[in-house]
């Protein structure tokens, strides 16, 4: 029977899987258990959030039963993309009759030898950000069913003005043509993501300076660097700036 968390006591670190468990871990820190878009829920020991409409699997196994509760959940509070790790999601999956479910890799990332000079700074103005989300939806563009404009734009925005995550600009000739942010941080950790070259000036190494910068920036904070790959096409690439990689999974059904 799956119980909504009402108390922090309730909740131990090591009920969150790590590195799957980054996202839900990092909301947890910041916003605790009792806000309207992030709710915390526990079946048997089983542990996963809500954050929105999306569901966050923290525990790497899970049992039968855990798998109908959770998929029942999904489908009863129409959720629209479940992730987690693999082995936890292929068992909802097989219960849920719709959607689809696309495999990928979590990588742990180290920097690498870089000779591109970099024109890298921090993203702080509003007009700024909208700019950032012309680019990185653009890059999406294939993407359109879950990437929105103004809704990526709200979400990054709101999440660097609660200082909860930074966002990396590469300029040329006055323009934004790269992009790189952190999504989540907390206690040691970074997740990047939002990595977007303009289509005019892919080619010249833009991509991987801003990564390099990003990456050696939280190194320098001690924090771990990760990045949540789902493009087959870049999988041989993380995998050589990576110190370990973990099977992760979502469920898309919208």
């Amino acid at each position: 029977m799956i119980k909504k968390v009402e108390s922090v006591s309730q909740i131990k670190k090591e009920m969150f899987a790590m590195p799957w468990s980054i996202y839900p871990y990092a909301n947890f820190l910041r916003y605790g258990v009792d806000k309207d878009f992030y709710s915390l829920y526990l079946v048997d020991d089983v542990l996963f959030t809500k954050y929105h409409d999306s569901v966050q699997v923290c525990s790497k196994a899970i049992g039968e039963l855990q798998a109908k509760e959770i998929s029942s959940f999904v489908l009863d509070n129409n959720i629209r993309m479940v992730s987690g790790p693999t082995e936890s999601l292929e068992k909802i999956f097989a219960l849920l009759g719709k959607g689809r479910i696309e495999n990928g890799h979590i990588f742990e990332l180290d920097s690498f030898n870089n000779s591109c000079v970099s024109n890298i700074t921090l993203a702080t103005e509003i007009k700024i950000f909208k700019e950032i989300a012309v680019l990185v939806c653009d890059a999406n563009s294939s993407n359109t069913g879950y990437y929105g404009l103004e809704q990526y734009f709200d979400q990054i925005y709101s999440r660097y003005s609660e200082g909860y995550c930074r966002n990396w600009i590469y300029i040329v000739n006055r323009k934004i043509v790269g992009h790189i942010a952190t999504y989540a941080e907390a206690e040691g950790y970074a997740v990047l993501g939002g990595l977007a070259v303009d289509k005019d000036y892919r080619g010249q190494g833009i991509a991987k300076a801003l990564l390099n910068n990003a990456i050696n920036d939280m190194k320098s904070e001690n924090k771990k660097s990760y990045a949540f790959c789902y493009n087959h096409n870049l999988l041989g690439f993380y995998s050589k700036i990576s110190k370990s990689s973990f099977k992760s999974s979502k469920i898309m059904l919208k």
